[in-house]
Order: C-alpha cells, then sequence, then structure tokens
C-alpha cells in the first residue's frame, strides 16, 4: 500500500507490530499461504473505523484478507461488523469474518457474520497447541 493509501492492498494478510507480525508469519508459514503481506503500523491503536478504512482497499480480486492486531480493537472490531456484543479475544486468538458483499469497500458495521472464534486454550483442548 502505498503511503497515501491511494493504491489497493496486492496482499491477503496485513499486520502490525512484533507480535502480530509473528503470528502471521507462523499462520503463513504453517498454513503454506502463497500471498504476499502488507506491514503497517496504521492499525495499532487504531479504532474500528480506521481498521474498515483499510481493509475497503484491499483487491477486490482477494477472497480472504487477514488483519492480525492487538485488543482493544479486534473485539470492538468485530462487535462493530456483526451488530453483536464485543467478544473475549484472549492473546492470540483468532476470529473469522463472513462479509455479505462482494467489494472491500463495502465491508461495513453490521453486514458480517461471525463464523467463528478460537482461543489458544481451545486449541490446547483438541491438541492442536
Amino acid at each position: 500500500m502505498r503511503p497515501n493509501g491511494g493504491s489497493k492492498w496486492p496482499g491477503g494478510a496485513s499486520f502490525q507490530p512484533v507480535r502480530a507480525r509473528d503470528t502471521v508469519e507462523l499462520a503463513a508459514k504453517a498454513g503454506e499461504w502463497k500471498c504476499p503481506v502488507v506491514v503497517t503500523d496504521a492499525l495499532y491503536g487504531a479504532a474500528p473505523e480506521s481498521v474498515l478504512a483499510l481493509i475497503a482497499e484491499c483487491d477486490d480480486a482477494l477472497e480472504r484478507v487477514l488483519v492480525a492486531g492487538h485488543e482493544p480493537t479486534w473485539s470492538e472490531l468485530v462487535a462493530n461488523l456483526t451488530d453483536g456484543t464485543p467478544p473475549v479475544f484472549p492473546t492470540a486468538a483468532m476470529a473469522c469474518l463472513h462479509f455479505r458483499t462482494p467489494e472491500w469497500q463495502d465491508a461495513t458495521s453490521g453486514l458480517a457474520q461471525l463464523s467463528w472464534l478460537v482461543t489458544p486454550k481451545l486449541l490446547a483442548r483438541v491438541g492442536l497447541d
């Protein structure tokens, strides 16, 4: 992404500071993902609206976008997108949202469905830690 935000994101994942970046790198390696990764500090401490603005710049050819970061942004974002109650997001939790729109620029409040939320404790219980 250009610093002025004028271009579409070229890749399928974005992240911010060290722990979130490490999480994405580990996930990409484990999942054998072959997508570009965009690094930005714009998500650190960002309001849900700011995260949505970055997501809106994603290329519509991308079927999936992974955004990694820290609390309290992520629980607030999930609540905002699903018109629901903020979920509890312990460290290293993951959530999957499905949007009811084909274009990333239209991914706005209330247009997503929370498909799943996985915590490290749940992964440990099923032997995937």
